[in-house]
């Protein structure tokens, strides 16, 4: 396993970025497991990154 550059891990809104530009790259959601592996976070931390990308997707619901 690849020692961690940081001890300090990334947070949900720092892969962000990332995330969105792989959105565009790939023309849809990446799966858990890309998401995993391209951003190197855990399952939890896909699993929101993911949830987050499903929202930016809807389109906004005006009452």
């Amino acid at each position: 396993m690849t020692a961690p550059t940081s001890s300090h891990p990334r947070s949900v809104e720092d892969v962000m970025p990332e995330a969105r530009a792989s959105v565009l790259k790939l023309g849809g959601l990446p799966s858990r497991h890309r998401v995993k592996s391209t951003l190197r976070v855990g399952g939890p931390k896909a699993d929101a990154v993911l949830t987050r990308l499903r929202a930016d997707a809807d389109p906004p619901v005006h009452p």
